[in-house]
């Protein structure tokens, strides 16, 4: 019951911390127009959707949403991963092909997720429990979710590097992403608090560190603020 009550309250925060968060995104692409933002907000867009049959799922059964939770967390990874592609700024030629990769990918993945059923034991503890999928709906999101997740992980990581700045918020996405990546994958071994903590934790941290990152921040080396 108690485990129950904190994943509720978990998804509950998710659910309004994503939504507030696209809308400032729609709002600070206003002052700012970039490609980047404009992939953030459909990624996190499909992150509220996701969040959202989380939600739903406390209150019924419904196996069609389960297509719709699959095909919102692969379609989440895809647009935040290709946002971080833009934001990085990385050679044209490097940015297509890792382009082309990630949507054939999601591709195939969602086309597997409308052709397969849902098993009965989808659900743990009103969590969505990933390793009750047949395999083939386990393999190929990773080659969508793992590439993504490491882009997602190490593309603040890089930014840092390559600008040789002390840019605490893109450390702060970085590890968010993180956190967020490994409570997602402990729902493998049913660990349903880990991920409920993770999950608010982890976008608490990529939250921060976006809204911070359009701050000024201090190089290396300079005593000039950027």
């Amino acid at each position: 019951m108690y485990y129950d009550l904190l994943n509720f309250i978990a998804t509950l925060v998710s659910v309004i911390a994503s939504f507030m968060f696209v809308i400032f995104l729609i709002y600070d692409y206003h002052s700012n127009e970039k490609i980047n933002k404009v992939y953030w907000i459909i990624g996190f867009s499909f992150f509220t959707i996701a969040s959202l049959c989380d939600l739903i799922f406390f209150f019924f059964i419904n196996y069609e949403l389960y297509v719709v939770y699959l095909a919102s967390v692969t379609l989440l990874v895809t647009f935040l991963s290709i946002g971080e592609l833009y934001f990085l700024n990385l050679k044209k030629n490097y940015r297509i092909f890792i382009i082309y990769y990630l949507y054939a990918f999601s591709i195939i993945t969602l086309v597997s997720v409308f052709f397969y059923s849902m098993p009965s034991n989808i659900l743990v503890s009103h969590i969505f429990n990933s390793a009750s999928l047949p395999s083939m709906l386990i393999v190929l999101p990773m080659f969508v979710t793992l590439p993504g997740t490491a882009i997602l992980v190490i593309g603040p990581l890089y930014h840092v590097f390559k600008k040789r700045a002390l840019a605490i918020p893109q450390l702060m996405i970085s590890i968010g992403f993180f956190i967020v990546a490994v409570s997602t994958g402990v729902t493998i071994i049913n660990i349903q608090y880990i991920f409920s903590i993770g999950i608010v934790i982890g976008l608490g941290m990529v939250f921060w560190g976006a809204i911070k990152s359009n701050n000024k921040i201090k190089y290396l080396g300079d005593n000039q603020i950027a």
